[in-house]
């Protein structure tokens, strides 16, 4: 919290996503990975450390980039292959 609190310019995976900055970083709330039609990673904190990421988020953006997967328009709530 203290290094996010000293980050005037941090924003959450949500917010960057929505921004467009990074479409393959998305919130992994179960809400927001339900309404994408993703199964949610449950506490998968241990798993993504093992694999050597971060953080689920960082799991997760690497999964879909490798999956093919983009957010076509901002509109769109879903995610879709290309």
């Amino acid at each position: 919290m203290e290094e996010v609190r000293m980050k005037k310019d941090w924003m959450c995976p949500h917010c960057i996503e929505e921004k467009g900055i990074n479409p393959y970083w998305i919130c992994n709330s179960s809400l927001c990975l339900k309404k994408r039609k993703m199964e949610p990673t449950g506490i998968a904190i241990y798993q993504a450390r093992e694999q050597g990421y971060k953080s689920v988020a960082h799991l997760l953006m690497d999964k879909l980039k490798h999956d093919g997967w983009l957010k076509v328009n901002d509109d769109d709530d879903d995610l879709n292959r290309h």
